[in-house]
């Protein structure tokens, strides 16, 4: 048995050896509430009790020392043990998706940390070629050199890719800090802060407790990959709201994204990535051909590519022995036509009543022409496995149920 653990401070993922997940959140640490939390739990504190709050430690993976109160916690690598220790691991061997940007220096600070947390390390393999890997050959034709696009709590992270040579490889990872999930929202949270204070000469920023209100609803549009139009600040008895601008929120975002360089042929988005609302309007603006990698077969990429790998020779996999074609092979192809529709952690199946105005259920295509499969929109579109499926301005994944 193997238990596979995806690096990322926006999301911790452990998978189980039957790719069930055991595991999904936010690596983020407090100790407001007098003892060591990790989590949601500990991104309720984030702006109501700054000084006892880190969301740094994962992408750090270093000894720094940390700021304020962090408990027992005295630098970032305490930070991952103690959030390693609190992981539903058991002693299964342990492979970790890991962003191509850490050192090798760092994979060793890791294994360190993870044999006094109790883990065994199987080995690591770098999380663009997994993405790459789970990316179905026959749904997009790739170039030679397509860059891979992940978002971490706090960097963006360039990957190239090659697909020449003996197989699929990882080139390098290129961080951009302050262009990850918290400086977007921040970004977005000065747009807002400015049109309470016009709006209602108050400004949410101005109090811990309303500035939490905001980053948790600006979070929320990330996770949901939609903007809401109204937002909601309680304070002291009184409810205030604005409409949101959404265009002003998306120039913003775009603003923030022209210092990335794009010089490729093909954009590939992490699933986390794509979730960011805009981020696939704002780089099509561009005329950078964009593609949303399904998160459905991830499992999949982890497994095929650690079948060599064990507790006894820990090694780094950057790139896969054989062609891409080759991969696309069961169980990495989705095929058949899909039966449901996941929205967050919700599937809903096609023939329901809410999507009769828009999917042909019985033929599992779209029936009206507003509906967006995979960036093509029109009618009579079919709908696979793995597609994504936008109408509504919500964007759904399409999946089979057997």
């Amino acid at each position: 048995m193997t238990r596979y653990l995806e690096f990322n401070d926006w999301e911790l993922i452990l998978l189980a050896d039957d790719g069930s997940e055991l595991y999904r959140d936010i690596a983020a640490a407090s100790a407001s509430t007098g003892e060591l939390i990790f989590g949601t739990p500990a991104w309720a504190a984030a702006r109501r009790d700054p000084q006892r709050f880190n969301a740094r430690y994962l992408s750090s993976l270093s000894a720094d020392p940390v700021t304020g109160d962090l408990g027992p916690a005295r630098n970032h690598a305490d930070l991952i043990f103690h959030h390693l220790k609190a992981l539903p691991v058991g002693d299964d061997p342990v492979v970790i998706g890991i962003p191509g940007c850490v050192s090798n220096e760092q994979l060793g600070v890791l294994l360190g940390i993870c044999a006094e947390a109790g883990l065994t390390v199987a080995g690591f393999v770098d999380t663009a070629l997994v993405y790459l890997l789970t990316l179905q050959a026959e749904t997009v034709e790739l170039p030679n050199d397509p860059v891979l696009i992940d978002l971490e709590m706090n960097r963006l992270l360039t990957t190239r890719l090659s697909l020449q040579g003996p197989g699929p490889a990882v080139l390098g990872t290129t961080p951009s800090n302050g262009l990850g999930l918290l400086g977007i929202i921040e970004g977005w949270m000065n747009v807002l802060a400015d049109e309470f204070v016009g709006k209602t000469r108050f400004d949410p920023m101005h109090a811990a407790e309303t500035e939490q209100q905001m980053l948790n609803q600006v979070f929320q549009w990330c996770t949901d990959r939609r903007i809401k139009s109204r937002m909601t600040i309680d304070h002291a008895g009184t409810s205030r709201e604005i409409e949101v601008s959404e265009g002003a929120l998306i120039e913003k975002l775009a603003l923030r994204l022209e210092t990335l360089e794009l010089d490729a042929p093909l954009v590939l988005l992490t699933p986390r990535a794509a979730r960011i609302p805009g981020f696939l309007d704002i780089l099509a603006g561009k005329n950078i051909r964009a593609v949303e990698i399904s998160e459905l077969s991830t499992f999949d990429a982890y497994r095929l590519l650690s079948q060599d790998l064990g507790p006894d020779a820990v090694r780094r996999i950057s790139q896969f022995e054989g062609s891409l074609g080759a991969t696309a092979q069961e169980p990495l192809t989705a095929t058949g036509t899909a039966t449901h529709l996941l929205h967050t952690n919700v599937a809903m199946a096609l023939n329901a009543s809410q999507f009769q105005a828009f999917i042909d259920a019985a033929s599992r295509s779209t029936c009206h022409p507003d509906v967006m499969v995979n960036h093509d929109q029109g009618s009579g579109i079919p709908i696979h496995p793995g597609d994504r499926v936008v109408f509504m301005d919500i964007a759904y994944t399409a999946i089979r149920v057997e």
